[in-house]
């Protein structure tokens, strides 16, 4: 059974959102882990296979793409409530982009297995997961048209 902090930690999360604390409360806690980050510290890393995904429960996570070139360039801020690496728990890939604290983070680790063990204890978990993951994906199209946009009006005016 959870702890109040704990199941404080996961109603405050987008990822939980809608499941009863009831519904919650009877998760071992077990299948979730805490850590704590510095300013600087990586949570994950660009180009390594994860085997985790992370709440944000506390603080503030950069977000880093690698460009061919070698440069980072910053493609977003997660704060308290929301969550990242959840692709590593559905596929076999490369992380695509590095995640650094930019202030004190506190964390909720899940681990691919455990992750599993939640969405069969609460199967409204994995419908959040697709609709999170499809609005993420919805709002990098529109910011890459959005950018192809300001692109093909730049090369106009030259």
């Amino acid at each position: 059974m959870l702890g109040e902090s704990l199941l404080n930690s996961l109603s405050r999360n987008q990822l939980f959102h809608g499941i009863a604390e009831d519904a919650l409360r009877e998760l071992d806690p077990a299948l979730f882990q805490q850590r704590s980050c510095r300013p600087g510290e990586s949570v994950l890393e660009e180009g390594t296979i994860g085997r985790e995904m992370f709440l944000i429960v506390e603080g503030t996570v950069k977000i880093t793409k690698r460009l061919p070139n070698g440069i980072g360039i910053d493609i977003n801020k997660l704060q308290s409530g929301e969550f990242l690496g959840e692709l590593a728990l559905i596929q076999e890939e490369k992380r695509s982009a590095t995640a650094t604290c930019f202030t004190p983070v506190e964390l909720v680790v899940i681990e691919k297995a455990d992750f599993f063990s939640i969405v069969d204890a609460l199967p409204q978990l994995g419908n959040n997961v697709a609709r999170i993951i499809a609005g993420r994906l919805r709002q990098s199209d529109e910011r890459t048209t959005s950018e192809i946009d300001g692109s093909l009006q730049l090369l106009d005016l030259n």
